[in-house]
């Protein structure tokens, strides 16, 4: 049973999920399709991504948490309603769980764009509002227009963020982590696979496992039968406070998604 946790718009959100970044074609329906079927219960796509129809295919009428984002180049008012209705349209939903905004705009204030997304809440296109990529004074100037209830950042074992995770705890705003996994260069980690061979887990599990336990969302993409089922099978162990501290301390800054305008 995957747990859940209560946004500050008390609407809830799994704690873990598939993310479907460079899924496509018949590989991005069918990893979404086996996902469902093991029994993912979030499954997050974007604009950008060019994938939202497949995704919509593949989950077809099954219920499930649904998040999707609008890409930076598309906010002013009308083109967040505008890509909004666009993402609907091909994901075959009447509402979504979750939109975000990709990325701040690198030079334009957003008030446009958060006015946007207010009026889809109050007219029930979209359930819970978030934002990705934002910087901590973005998120600011965010929470002056709209009730944040998500920040998806890039964060795993080295790239923590630690500052963005005390403040979100803070404010209650989740953080949901992208690329939890570093893109597969967790697996080789020396203290991820001692600490994983004490419980049986491969260093992908211990590392999804101390995301989650610090009440963060992990979405790792997976397309195989083999890994969708090995993220899952992380709700059978626990990782004592050493371990976690063992993993706190192989933060380096390390980011792998570049920051193209951020600042």
């Amino acid at each position: 049973m995957i747990p859940t946790l209560t946004l500050n718009d008390s609407n809830d959100i799994p704690a873990l999920g598939l993310g479907t970044w460079q899924l496509t074609g018949a590989g991005c329906q069918n990893a979404v399709r086996d996902a469902l079927t093991l029994g993912y219960p979030l499954i997050d796509t974007a604009e950008f991504y060019g994938n939202e129809t497949e995704v919509g295919t593949g989950i077809g009428k099954t219920e499930v948490f649904l998040s999707t984002k609008v890409w930076w180049e598309h906010l002013s008012y009308e083109s967040v309603k505008k890509a909004c209705d666009s993402s609907l349209k091909k994901l075959g939903r009447k509402h979504l769980d979750l939109y975000l905004i990709h990325w701040p705009h690198p030079t334009e204030k957003m008030d446009n764009a958060y006015k946007a997304l207010s009026d889809l809440k109050k007219d029930g296109k979209i359930k819970s509002i978030g934002v990705s990529n934002f910087t901590i004074d973005q998120l600011k100037d965010a929470r002056a227009y709209i009730p944040v209830a998500v920040n998806q950042i890039e964060l795993h074992p080295y790239l923590q963020q630690k500052e963005m995770q005390e403040y979100c705890k803070k404010v209650g705003i989740k953080i949901m982590a992208y690329s939890p996994l570093a893109r597969g260069h967790v697996i080789s980690d020396k203290t991820l696979s001692e600490i994983g061979n004490k419980h049986g887990k491969t260093c992908g599990q211990v590392t999804l496992r101390w995301i989650i336990q610090k009440g963060i969302i992990a979405i790792p993409k997976a397309s195989s039968m083999t890994h969708l089922k090995e993220n899952l099978e992380i709700f059978d162990f626990e990782l004592n406070d050493g371990e976690m501290k063992k993993i706190d301390a192989l933060d380096k800054g390390e980011r792998i998604v570049r920051y193209l305008h951020l600042k």
